[in-house]
């Protein structure tokens, strides 16, 4: 998948809502996307699709082995791009989706607007992460801060370790704050002094060591 390229998307959606999976084919069928599978579950997914032939798989964000069948998918497929979907919102297990390789999200239910930005900015090599996704990230964040105080994080560096931690370049960090690359770059400087690191993979490491919420693996 290169960026920026005009062709036609090639999408799957994992969903056991037929509702929903019978609108995104309409949508799909209106040209927007070529919708080339639907299946209920993850697992299905990765036994019965041509994995190869993907751009976008649109999931409903998975329980238990969930997870790791994302990071199989993304091993296999690097190239694919998967947007994860969920109902309930929860900060863990949507954490626990970027950590295993999704690179989007959507709140249920959205809209064929928000379907169609999410698919074009992992099109473009960009993360889809609207509102509801930076609030859960900075979120998780300011609870560490409470709980581990002494590093003394604004509300922006906050969302900048987020990012981060979601393993977003400047750039897309940059995009999804609607600030500027520069200014991204001065909150690491200023983050990683307070955290006493050097690297992105030690801050990373540092907030896992101390939050005993997190799975102790990145």
């Amino acid at each position: 998948m290169s960026t920026g390229s005009k062709r036609m998307p090639k999408l799957a959606v994992v969903d056991e809502n037929v509702d929903l999976v019978t609108w995104v084919k309409e949508i799909g069928s209106a040209g927007e996307f070529e919708l080339v599978g639907s299946f209920d579950h993850l697992a299905s997914a990765l036994e019965k699709a041509s994995l190869s032939q993907l751009d976008v798989i649109l999931a409903d964000i998975p329980k238990l082995d969930g997870f790791e069948i994302i990071q199989k998918i993304k091993t296999l497929v690097p190239e694919i791009s998967i947007i994860s979907m969920t109902g309930h919102p929860d900060a863990y297990t949507f954490l626990r989706a970027l950590m295993a390789g999704s690179r989007g999200f959507l709140l249920k239910p959205f809209s064929r607007g928000e379907l169609l930005a999410a698919i074009k900015d992992v099109m473009d090599g960009r993360y889809a992460l609207g509102i509801c996704a930076t609030h859960h990230l900075s979120a998780i964040f300011r609870g560490w801060q409470h709980a581990h105080r002494g590093f003394g994080l604004t509300s922006r560096e906050e969302e900048i370790l987020a990012g981060v931690f979601a393993g977003m370049l400047n750039k897309e960090i940059a995009y999804s704050l609607k600030i500027g690359p520069a200014t991204v770059h001065t909150h690491l400087h200023r983050l990683f002094a307070k955290l006493k690191v050097r690297t992105r993979k030690e801050a990373v490491a540092k907030y896992l060591n101390k939050n005993p919420i997190l799975p102790n693996s990145y």
